[in-house]
């Protein structure tokens, strides 16, 4: 007995009885919907060290993903973001909120697109 392809299986329905929907996405879209979404890893971070004169250790700070028929792809390559031995973790990936540094503390921003602490999650992968 095979598994379905998630594009292949059918939505739940987006109303749950005492619950209140809060956010969802269809991916219904060739690009992701900049209201929710920061297309780039830790993207705050190539702003800071720009300010400060550094260079970024990341090269590519995009995430690499392709939406194709309503499904969300991530594309893991060879061009991951530093991280300073291979047992470090890295991602490419998507985010609902950035951390923007400035020169001193008081410069620092958390910029929130979609952020939510409690509640029913649900992702079909």
């Amino acid at each position: 007995m095979g598994l379905a392809p998630a594009a292949d299986t059918p939505a739940p329905p987006l109303e749950k009885p005492g619950w209140k929907l809060t956010f969802h996405d269809e991916f219904d879209r060739p690009h992701l919907n900049d209201m929710y979404w920061f297309p780039a890893y830790r993207s705050g971070r190539k702003e800071y060290f720009k300010r400060i004169g550094k260079e970024s250790r990341w090269v590519d700070h995009n995430a690499h993903y392709v939406i194709e028929d309503g499904v969300l792809k991530l594309r893991i390559d060879e061009r991951l973001p530093f991280r300073p031995d291979k047992s470090t973790p890295c991602v490419s990936c998507v985010q609902t909120s950035d951390h923007r540094f400035g020169a001193t503390t008081s410069e620092y921003q958390i910029l929130d697109k979609f952020a939510q602490k409690y509640g029913w999650f649900e992702i079909r992968a």
